[in-house]
């Protein structure tokens, strides 16, 4: 935004708009910088969308690429009977401590624990460690070369448990 305000952006030779993970923009409130930018864009110019969930806001985005739209949903390859999702309620001060006793009392080959912020991340991390868990991180700060690395361990066992903020994760397939 603060480029094309400057005029240091020109965006009249651009072919082609990608907008990566475009639900979790409109999640963080940023619908109107987005439609901004796209009604910068040439009129005669592909438009890729690429989002996990479906909110209002999607649709409403969608219009301002009118040229032959069209959706494409992946086929879903997992099976809910081997999917089990289980709530525990606790206080904040409960809640590190809380994921290695369900990870010792269930014993889950692998495990993805999910965290709002890379802090987060951190500090799960730590205590899993202390508890006697072989844990990784996956977050933003990471580097490709070290996300690659992350998620070879996990996927080949030599990591029980993948610890990453939800954003790091969105689009990656763990089958």
């Amino acid at each position: 935004m603060d480029h094309l305000e400057r005029g240091s952006l020109a965006l009249d030779a651009l072919n082609t708009l990608v907008l990566d993970e475009a639900d979790r923009m409109l999640d963080m409130g940023f619908y109107d910088d987005t439609a901004k930018v796209a009604d910068q864009c040439p009129k005669e110019r592909q438009a890729l969308l690429f989002f996990a969930t479906y909110p209002d806001g999607i649709a409403k985005l969608s219009q301002r690429f009118p040229r032959n739209p069209k959706e494409v949903r992946p086929e879903e390859r997992h099976d809910d009977s081997k999917i089990r999702q289980r709530f525990y309620d606790g206080t904040e001060e409960q809640r590190l401590h809380a994921v290695g006793m369900l990870l010792n009392h269930y014993r889950p080959v692998s495990t993805l624990a999910f965290c709002n912020t890379k802090q987060q991340c951190r500090d799960l991390l730590d205590v899993l460690r202390v508890q006697g868990f072989h844990a990784l991180a996956l977050h933003g700060e990471l580097d490709q070369r070290e996300r690659d690395q992350v998620l070879i361990q996990f996927a080949n066992r030599s990591c029980s448990v993948l610890v990453a903020t939800d954003v790091a994760v969105r689009g990656l397939d763990f089958t």
